[in-house]
């Protein structure tokens, strides 16, 4: 599983569900600002922007993740130009 924890209104929260999910021993990968996090996000960025770079860290997770089990991300099954040339 992994939690998204940007600085904001809902970071107690999702701090707070990270922990009783952890407490049940499923296994959480943290996206977030501060020491605690698994895959660290800036901490100097404004709230409404939090998204943006949290959406390039997920691209880079996705990215390493399909080439541990082997895919390759420049090439994805099933994917064809739509014109020939």
């Amino acid at each position: 599983m992994v939690a998204l924890c940007a600085s904001g209104p809902a970071a107690a929260d999702v701090a707070s569900l990270v922990d009783q999910l952890r407490t049940r021993e499923a296994s959480v990968l943290v996206v977030a600002t501060g020491e605690d996090a698994d895959i660290s996000l800036p901490s100097d960025v404004s709230e409404p922007l939090a998204p943006i770079v949290a959406v390039v860290r997920g691209q880079q997770l996705a990215y390493e993740l399909a080439l541990r089990i082997g895919l390759d991300p420049d090439s994805p099954a099933g994917l064809t130009k739509v014109t020939p040339t």
